[in-house]
This record gives C-alpha cells, sequence and structure tokens, in this order.
C-alpha cells in the first residue's frame, strides 16, 4: 500500500470494526474527490481517539513503507491496547515478538495521525485497499 502523500488531508468518514471476524474499515473520502475504503484482516490492536465531525489525516504511516523504530513500534501498540484510563505495559518479549512479526511482514502497523480529529493505530495481519470510487 502506497502512502506517499496520498491520503494527506483526505477525511474519515467513518469506522467500522467487527470482533467477530476479527477485521475492520475504514471510509475515507479524499480531496481529489475520490471515496477510498481500507481493510483490516486479522485486527491484533486497535484503538481510534478523538473521531468526531470533522476528521483529517496529516499521514499515514504504515509499516512496509515506513520503517518504524523499536520505541515506535512500543508506543504505537501499547497506546492501541491502551483506554483513555488505562496505559497497558507490554513486556519486552511481548514487544520483541511484535516488533518481529511487523520486521518479517507477517503482521501490518498502521497508524494515521491527524491534523485534526481522529487518530488511529491498528496492528494486523494484513490491509486492502478494497476500492476507490468518484464522487460527482
Amino acid at each position: 500500500m502506497n502512502t506517499t502523500n496520498v491520503y494527506h488531508d483526505a477525511e474519515i468518514a467513518g469506522v467500522a470494526y467487527s470482533r467477530a471476524s476479527g477485521s475492520a474499515l475504514l471510509n475515507l473520502e479524499r480531496v481529489i474527490s475520490t471515496e477510498t475504503r481500507i481493510g483490516f484482516s486479522g485486527v491484533k490492536a486497535l484503538r481510534v481517539s478523538d473521531f468526531g465531525l470533522q476528521n483529517v489525516i496529516s499521514r499515514v504511516l504504515i509499516s512496509g513503507s515506513h520503517r518504524f523504530s523499536t520505541d515506535e513500534i512500543r508506543d504505537h501498540v501499547q497506546w492501541a491496547y491502551s483506554q483513555h484510563d488505562y496505559n497497558a505495559s507490554l513486556a519486552d518479549e511481548k514487544i520483541a515478538e511484535i516488533e518481529a512479526a511487523v520486521s518479517q511482514g507477517e503482521l501490518v502497523l498502521f497508524v494515521i495521525e491527524p491534523s485534526v480529529g481522529a487518530e488511529i493505530v491498528i496492528l494486523c495481519e494484513s490491509v486492502q485497499v478494497i476500492d476507490a470510487e468518484s464522487r460527482e
């Protein structure tokens, strides 16, 4: 998945998660008048915070396109496992396991840094752009 500025200033229009299937779906409205859906399967961790009426993407970081440091992986994954009133703490062994899986392409780390609104971190087995349709 190429993320080089293609999602900058896109708006997150919807987020869906199914615990039963371990999948998630993001609906994006891009500046170039297209709607894009991004699907995630084998979701291991997911967190969305500050989703509101306007959710504009500053940048998308995805393993495979972006080289995450060990500290970045730890910070993003611990945040994804946490909640607003609980900070998860993962053992060094678990972080090393996740880092190895991300480095080997067995897991994907997907991060949306917002300009405004929703921040999203998803740790999953695969990511796929499902479709891109023009809005008229």
